[in-house]
């Protein structure tokens, strides 16, 4: 007799591409590691059911995935060039108080701390 009902590989899978995006958007890259090993197994998964329907939701998820990762992986090269130009640079780019955009020397002399 069978204790626990034997989850359906699909399942599985939809569920993990489930944490895997919620973990993008958070931005959690710690879980993110964590659910590599999790996929990894599926990948030597020789058996999968025949369920068209099934398996076209999990690539439409896995897709979705995929374009999430890209996006987040562009806006971190974009912030690390970024961070490395305003090192390199003596001038740094602020805001006023009515917002206006102005050029700062980078120097901790000139910069006054507000709370």
């Amino acid at each position: 007799m069978q204790l626990f009902k034997k989850r359906d590989i699909f399942e599985v899978l939809e569920e993990l591409l489930i944490k895997e995006r919620i973990a993008i958007l958070a931005g959690d890259f710690n879980t993110l590691g964590q659910l590599v090993a999790e996929k990894e197994r599926f990948a030597s998964v020789t058996e999968i059911p025949k369920s068209n329907d099934r398996l076209a939701q999990v690539k439409r998820m896995a897709d979705r995935n995929q374009v999430l990762l890209l996006a987040a992986s562009e806006g971190i090269r974009t912030v690390t060039r970024l961070l490395a130009r305003n090192k390199d640079s003596s001038l740094f780019q602020t805001y006023s108080e009515t917002g206006q955009r102005q050029s700062r020397e980078h120097s901790p002399h000139n910069l006054t701390r507000r709370v």
